[in-house]
């Protein structure tokens, strides 16, 4: 108990055995049978870390005594070392860095002016362009960032911060796709994202809130049904993930082809008369409504950069609710779940918290609160299907709007630019469907 409270703290246990039983047990919800399930993880726990376990059969966990004092990398090297690689700051550093970092998050959301659901969805019916300006920048700056990163601080930091984009691929191309396309449905239904449903919510939107529930139903059901949808997530993974490893080509090179092709699409939207009308209010000082979505989509891009110093992880919103949906279901103890439930996801909480807090400073400052015309066009039915699809989508594919369009194309990913593709897929073709 007070291992999995401390993290990796050491903590001299009792070897009082009927009191440590007792509060395992009472944490464990009064079942012996859900105790020796605790127990035995604490132990595999102790033993990654190094500590010895006395007495196994009564029960009894204890540390070494001949080194009480000892630090975590002086008991197990490996472990120590991994960690101080993830987390290439000290721990407070890392705390205020990942605030500082979710606050922009949202900020830039908002002064972008992908917060309003009329934004997303006119999008996808190619009526008003800035929510690909912003994502478009955001893409090729992370693209650029994380090329920086991996010269300076060496390709291995920048796979161990998005395994998933490089070795460790977390479902295969038709997961990856058919997620992306209920995702982009979702978008266009709801007039939302994973990323913006907070941004929504710092605004004051009093329809995210339903949002956020379909969204938190999408991700249960995601995670009661994950031991029969990783089974498809299984099918069709790739060998070889980054671009440039299937050309044969320097990282470089192939940073800088998406970077040009980036910049000249939206060079291209501001340029062609009647493809890009600027939002009302929108200007360049902080008291604007809004930022030109350049501006916007470059802070989110470069977010990459303190994340990766930080925590070891890359920008994305989606894991945050399926930790949250996670919670909320204690009875359920499926692989899918327990995943979710570690602390290795945590990070992605403090991180969306704060971006709804960055969302309310970015409207304050420019007077820009809820109004009911930037949701009118969605009704209730619609945000709550909506959320169910956003979620549901973006957890069968690993990835949603941030995780894949911004985050995957950086890494080059060859999974995620066909998700970026198919999100858009299922937009366009439902907001043409039902909306045009």
């Amino acid at each position: 108990f007070f291992l999995m409270l401390g993290g990796e703290r050491r903590f001299k246990l009792f070897r009082y055995r009927t009191l440590f039983r007792s509060l395992v047990v009472v944490v464990a919800g009064a079942s012996r049978r859900s105790a020796a399930r605790t127990i035995a993880g604490i132990r595999t726990r102790n033993n990654r870390l190094g500590m010895i376990e006395s007495g196994a059969s009564r029960g009894e966990l204890v540390l070494d005594e001949e080194t009480p004092e000892a630090d975590t990398e002086s008991i197990h090297p490996t472990v120590g070392a991994r960690a101080s690689e993830e987390r290439l700051l000290p721990q407070p550093a890392s705390l205020l860095v990942l605030a500082a970092s979710g606050l922009a998050f949202g900020w830039a959301l908002t002064k972008g002016g992908v917060f309003r659901a009329d934004v997303i969805r006119n999008q996808f019916l190619f009526r008003d362009q800035t929510m690909l300006i912003l994502f478009l920048t955001a893409a090729g700056f992370s693209a650029l960032t994380i090329a920086f990163l991996r010269a300076v601080k060496g390709h291995e930091v920048v796979r161990k911060s998005g395994p998933r984009h490089y070795d460790n691929p977390a479902v295969g191309v038709p997961a990856a796709a058919a997620g992306a396309f209920l995702l982009g449905v979702g978008m266009a239904v709801a007039g939302t994202c994973p990323g913006t449903i907070l941004a929504q919510l710092g605004s004051g939107q009093l329809k995210a809130l339903v949002t956020l529930a379909g969204a938190l139903v999408g991700a249960m059901a995601n995670g009661l049904l994950g031991p029969w949808l990783s089974r498809f997530g299984k099918v069709g993974i790739p060998g070889t993930i980054p671009l440039y490893n299937v050309l044969r080509v320097h990282a470089a090179v192939t940073t800088a082809a998406i970077v040009i092709m980036f910049a000249t699409i939206v060079l291209l939207v501001y340029l062609i008369p009647g493809w890009y009308t600027p939002l009302d209010g929108l200007g360049w000082a902080v008291v604007d409504k809004y930022w030109p979505p350049v501006l916007g989509g470059a802070i989110i891009g470069m977010l990459q950069l303190p994340l990766v110093l930080s925590v070891g992880k890359n920008v994305g919103a989606s894991t945050a609710f399926s930790v949250i949906a996670a919670t909320l279901m204690p009875c359920v103890h499926n692989s899918t779940v327990e995943t979710y439930r570690s602390k290795a996801h945590f990070w992605q909480v403090l991180f969306v918290l704060f971006a709804v807090a960055g969302a309310t400073l970015a409207c304050w400052s420019g007077d820009n609160f809820y109004s009911l015309e930037q949701m009118r066009e969605v009704s209730y039915p619609e945000a709550f299907i909506g959320g169910v699809l956003i979620l549901f989508g973006a957890r069968m594919g690993a990835g949603c709007t941030s995780g894949h369009g911004i985050t995957g194309v950086g890494h080059q990913s060859i999974t995620s630019f066909v998700s970026t593709a198919m999100i858009f897929a299922g937009g366009i073709a439902t907001a043409f469907l039902f909306y045009a």
